[in-house]
């Protein structure tokens, strides 16, 4: 295929890359840089606020949409969410 031509064949739908050419469905990378980025805000603290901990969660279920085997371990971790009453979260 022409080189000119590769450049219209992908696209960006709904936050989701799509190569027509290759048949690939991928994150962007500024939302693989939002993910990491929120692991690493989250990481060195010893609380955390749930709504901070949702939005993780949500985050990882986006990115589940793309790599389906880790589909998997999104129901644990919001079955772990609904356990905490509190609004801070001790790690």
């Amino acid at each position: 295929m022409v080189p000119e031509k590769r450049e219209g064949l992908n696209q960006v739908f709904a936050g989701i890359e799509l190569d027509s050419l290759n048949r690939e469905a991928k994150l962007p990378l500024e939302k693989v840089d939002t993910i990491l980025s929120a692991i690493r805000n989250l990481l060195p603290r010893k609380r955390v606020q749930l709504k901070e901990l949702q939005s993780l969660v949500g985050l990882f279920n986006f990115a589940c949409s793309i790599k389906t085997p880790c589909k998997a371990f999104i129901p644990r971790l919001i079955n772990r969410l609904s356990l905490f009453q509190w609004e801070v979260l001790f790690m």
